[in-house]
């Protein structure tokens, strides 16, 4: 999460994953980070194990070496897309959400980007690899 006076991230999230099968039933175990600078945490967790059927959405892989559009390329295209229009009608008085392909709460393969002030001013899906845009909200 980005605030939209920041020249940086002011929060973040990362789980990792790793697939297994057992008795022909796909599962995960995961780990997971968080971050927030502002109030001085660092969190993580581990081996947290669950079966496909209770996630909401299936997790897919993300190649991040085929991957050429970064977190920051994404905001920027982002905003040269209507982003910094929506930004600029709040006063900059908002956040940015920015969600990694494959992210288990986007079901989408492409980077999410929502712009928020008191409720979502602005959404944007980014293809990770050519940084095309593929909607917008």
């Amino acid at each position: 999460m980005i605030s939209c006076q920041s020249t940086g991230f002011d929060y973040g999230e990362i789980t990792y994953f790793k697939t297994y099968n057992v008795n022909w039933r796909r599962g995960y175990t995961t780990r997971h980070i968080e971050i927030d600078p502002y109030f001085g945490i660092v969190r993580w967790g581990s081996d947290e194990s669950y079966p496909q059927p209770i996630l909401f959405y299936k997790w897919n892989d993300i190649d991040l070496l085929a991957s050429t559009i970064t977190a920051e390329e994404a905001i920027k295209i982002a905003n040269i897309n209507g982003g910094e229009i929506a930004r600029l009608k709040e006063e900059n008085n908002c956040y940015i959400n920015l969600r990694t392909p494959a992210s288990f709460r986007s079901n989408n393969d492409n980077w999410s980007i929502d712009i928020i002030s008191n409720q979502l001013i602005f959404k944007v899906y980014i293809d990770p690899y050519t940084g095309r845009i593929e909607n917008q909200e």
